[in-house]
């Protein structure tokens, strides 16, 4: 408990305002002090006393120290502290980095400020690993500050607190402190040298009475808490037009986002205004998301490889500089990047799709790029550069700002500042680097809008109830685990010093004292008060705090059932797209392998354009780069050999594959930057191609006839394209049909169910080469096969009339079944094409097997029958 003489606000006031300093221990507690003040002065015009946070007022004491000192340091911030805390880690800990040098450097960082503020005192018995390791990091970190001729927040409080003693600070007569639970010995010293100072110190009380009415209400969960207290502030504002009302959740940052649906679900902001005072990182919010993404591309550029993921993340994040048409334009490439294979871009490929899709703004993009500096520059003169940027391209653009958006351009606006100030501290930087602590600073900064003035519910954490005004609140969350809260002591300094210096959050002791206080402090804060706690949170058994485990309770009443409004349903089966008309589709066989599984998958993708939005392509070598590769290293071996007998005798086998290969990944595997991915590619095709050669060798006689034949299908008006990766001519001169895997082939058992016992046949592409393209008659199909590429099942597996000299993989049928086979493949795709024509749109399925690898499964409800059923 503080050791000060209480105040009270009409005893403030028959004293010199003029010279009344009060010091509050937040934000929050200064503006209430001084609505308080002006409440009982009640005159408009008044000196008011000067009340101020008390880390404002550690500012202020340090910028009349510099002007009052001959010799001016530089003052770090928390930031730039931290970032040379990063610096002496790294340093020491450079042949062992840490998992998270970030975290490390914070916990040191309040390491260093807690040794001084609260004294502590490591004794030799009491010294670990941890602080021994954090010892040698301060040390480094000492040089590194005293190397830049800076101070960091210890040695600034000292030094206002060496000028406060010498005089060098002047000091109002009367200084009043408010809202502080415990004093630190650096505070003390503070407040000691003010009284030596000839100062009156004491500590001011805010006359708040106890609550008039208090309830304690248990609830089943969390969920049933939040959504009660919701309702309960619902109620409140439509009997008591003229209250204001405070939901107080511990855990707010947390729960936010199930906060905000379910008062979204009770409320209409426009009739009954809220405010949700928990804020987010700056780097979030729209506007400045946009900005760094393509600050971020413009960096990208000059080194003239742009990743596929950051080239879309700018477009799709694109909110200003230009017009509503050309960012949906932009939008649009960003889809069309994520299907291709291409993992980096050029910067003039770049730049060329912008001037196609947004000539205007390419203009002002591409001439930022030729402008941007290539040699390194300080932090002030990049923060001036990115604001000449924000110029040059319009930011944040024509359109009148919201009050939410306004504040966000002047918070960063605030961070660019704050950029500059680290000049000394960064040196030289390029503007990636400049781009990276950037983003630190803005993932640092928690930006929250400011409250409107006609909410009247406010839903705060529990720190802020005290100093806010409101004529009712129900605290949620008062389980064992919030009120008190379990013990933070920093890692570095020992806890045993930690205990014996009392700092504040440490130990359980120093936990619960602070506890106690915040308690009373909630029973003074409004005149009606509910406090609550939840059995159980995620699957947890909780226990209420022991705060309110002595008072009578009882348990909050079931939520209220939702009365639906008795409406006459209509059903209505919309099994029946629309008709294809020409041109209204174009596709492979793919569209019937869809149509198969399920008609409306098929038809939401090929007639309505429904896709899932795809990952953006992250490795060079994907597997529609390896096939193609392979499809075109097999095409030429076969173009220099023709036929199996030269196969067998040609005695230049092994240069022909080489250079077929070489040649192939030439052209097909440019987009692969590594060389050596390139020629372990190679040398993997090589090899797989030589074991199929040799499986090749093992069949009879054969002419290859046909490679990478490309055809058109063309049935009830609707046209299909398709390529045959092999046609092979038997002796007898029958033709077999071949498609190349280099990905997963299905087994015997699953190709004769797929083939033979569905009635809907899917994996459809080789019974459509044989019965439907109409290559060939029947009685010349010998066999159609896939060839296996993929490393220890390299071979053929088919069905059809010969089981061409292979001992394995070809099931063999007799004529006259083979050909009652295709006549009936050919039956069902011609249904299947008739369905697609009609817009037969189903959503049935044979099982959850065949919607595997659908991309569309939330638009089809799929998930939410069970397996087997098969329809929706």
């Amino acid at each position: 408990m503080l050791q000060y003489t209480s105040c009270t606000i009409e005893q403030l006031l028959t004293l010199p305002l003029d010279q009344v300093q009060i010091i509050t221990a937040n934000n929050r507690l200064a503006v209430f002090t001084k609505e308080l003040i002006l409440q009982r002065l009640q005159r408009k015009v008044v000196a008011l006393p000067q009340i101020t946070p008390y880390k404002a007022w550690l500012d202020l004491l340090a910028q009349q120290q510099r002007f009052s000192s001959q010799e001016v340091k530089i003052a770090l911030d928390e930031f730039a502290q931290q970032w040379l805390w990063r610096q002496a880690i790294e340093h020491i800990e450079q042949d062992q980095p840490l998992l998270s040098l970030a975290q490390a450097a914070a916990n040191a960082s309040q390491a260093h400020r807690q040794l001084s503020e609260w004294a502590i005192e490591v004794r030799d018995d009491e010294r670990s690993q941890e602080y021994e390791r954090f010892l040698q990091w301060r040390e480094q970190y000492q040089i590194q500050r005293d190397a830049l001729g800076a101070w960091d927040t210890p040695q600034i409080i000292q030094a206002s607190l060496q000028a406060l003693q010498e005089g060098r600070i002047r000091v109002p007569k009367y200084y009043f402190i408010s809202g502080f639970y415990a004093l630190s010995p650096q505070q003390l010293s503070l407040l000691q040298t003010l009284q030596e100072r000839g100062c009156v110190v004491q500590q001011l009380e805010l006359a708040k009475q106890h609550a008039s009415q208090i309830s304690v209400m248990s609830a089943h969960d969390d969920k049933h808490e939040i959504e009660s207290a919701v309702l309960w502030a619902k109620q409140m504002l439509i009997d008591h037009p003229d209250k204001h009302v405070a939901l107080v959740c511990p855990d707010l940052q947390s729960d936010v986002a199930y906060v905000r649906r379910v008062l979204e679900r009770h409320l209409r902001p426009a009739e009954l205004a809220y405010h949700v005072a928990v804020g987010r990182p700056l780097h979030e919010w729209s506007l400045v998301r946009s900005l760094m993404q393509w600050l971020d591309l413009l960096a990208s550029l000059k080194r003239n490889k742009v990743a596929t993921s950051q080239f879309g993340k700018a477009l799709v994040h694109a909110c200003f500089g230009a017009s509503n048409a050309e960012l949906a334009r932009l939008r649009q490439l960003d889809v069309e990047l994520r299907k291709s294979e291409q993992v980096h871009w050029q910067a003039q490929q770049v730049l060329d799709h912008l001037y196609r899709l947004a000539p205007t703004f390419a203009a002002k993009f591409d001439q930022l790029y030729k402008e941007l500096p290539e040699h390194k520059q300080g932090a002030s003169d990049w923060a001036q550069y990115i604001r000449d940027c924000l110029t040059a391209l319009e930011f944040p653009g024509p359109q009148a700002l919201s009050s939410e958006n306004f504040q966000v351009c002047q918070a960063f606006e605030r961070v660019l500042k704050q950029l500059a100030a680290l000049d000394e501290v960064l040196g030289q930087l390029h503007l990636e680097q400049v781009l990276t602590v950037l983003q630190q600073l803005l993932s640092r900064t928690i930006f929250q809008a400011k409250r409107a003035a006609q909410a009247r519910l406010d839903v705060v954490g529990l720190y802020e109830l005290e100093g806010g005004q409101w004529d009712a609140a129900w605290v949620m969350g008062l389980h064992d685990e919030a009120l008190p809260s379990l013990a933070k002591p920093n890692p570095f300094i020992p806890v045993s010093s930690q205990r014996r210096s009392h700092v504040l959050h440490a130990t359980p002791e120093s936990e619960m004292q602070w506890s106690e206080q915040i308690f009373a402090s909630i029973l003074h804060a409004v005149p009606e008060l509910i406090l609550s706690w939840p059995q159980e949170k995620e699957s947890q058994i909780m226990r209420q705090s022991s705060f309110i485990s002595t008072w009578p309770q009882r348990e909050l009443a079931p939520l209220p059932a939702y009365q639906a409004q008795v409406l006459v349903l209509e059903q209505v089966q919309d099994n029946q797209g629309l008709a294809a008309q020409p041109g209204d589709f174009r596709g492979g066989y793919r569209a019937l392998d869809l149509q198969a599984r399920n008609p409306l998958w098929a038809y939401a993708n090929y007639r309505l354009g429904i896709e899932e939005l795809l990952n953006y392509p992250s490795y060079e070598l994907s597997h529609l780069n390896r096939g193609n590769f392979y499809h075109y290293a097999l095409e030429l071996v076969w173009k220099g050999l023709q036929n199996s007998a030269n196969l067998h005798a040609s005695p230049k086998l092994t240069h022909l594959l080489e250079q077929s290969v070489q040649v192939a990944a030439k052209e097909k595997l440019q987009v692969i930057s590594s060389p050596v991915l390139r020629k372990l590619e190679q040398e993997r095709a090589i090899a797989l191609i030589t074991e199929l050669l040799a499986f090749e060798k093992n069949r009879e006689e054969f002419v290859v006839e046909q490679m990478e034949l490309r055809l058109t299908y063309e049935l009830h008006g609707l046209r299909f394209n398709f390529t045959i990766d092999r046609i092979d001519r038997l002796a007898d001169g029958t033709r077999v049909y071949i498609d190349y895997k280099t990905g997963g082939t299905p087994s015997m058992t699953q190709l004769s169910c797929h083939w033979f016992e569905r009635e809907r046949p899917i994996d459809v592409q080789l019974p459509l080469y044989a019965s439907s393209l109409g290559q060939d008659p029947v009685q010349q199909i010998a066999s159609v096969s896939f060839v296996s590429l993929k490393r220890g099942r390299v071979g053929y597996l088919g069905v059809g009339t010969h089981k061409l000299g292979l001992s394995k993989g070809m099931q063999a049928f007799e004529s006259e079944k083979w050909q009652g086979i295709v006549q009936t493949w050919q039956d069902k795709l011609a249904q299947l094409v008739a369905e697609l024509a009609q817009g037969v749109a189903d959503n049935r399925y044979e099982s959850m097997e065949d919607m595997r690898f659908c991309n569309i499964m939330p638009f089809l409800r799929c998930r939410v029958a069970e397996e087997g059923e098969g329809n929706e």
